[in-house]
């Protein structure tokens, strides 16, 4: 990805999904992200939200450690 400068106009709340593990953040909406690794990008996380819901890179495997994610999933009686 090459690096540009975005301004922001706005902010929004979402819940997001990760290979079915619900998440609440905010984003900034922008029209185009871009390719990496020849695919194209349609959400970046940031730290903070990775912090927050404890989610960590395992780069060895290439994927991501989501155990944290996961420890916070309700069941409803």
């Amino acid at each position: 990805m090459e690096a540009r400068v975005i301004e922001i106009h706005e902010l929004c709340l979402i819940t997001g999904k990760i290979e079915g593990l619900d998440f609440f953040t905010d984003m900034v909406p922008v029209d185009e992200l871009g390719n990496a690794d020849g695919r194209e990008q349609d959400a970046l996380i940031g730290a903070r939200t990775m912090e927050q819901w404890e989610i960590k890179l395992d780069p060895r495997a290439g994927v991501l450690d989501l155990e944290g994610l996961r420890r916070r999933e309700f069941t409803e009686f």
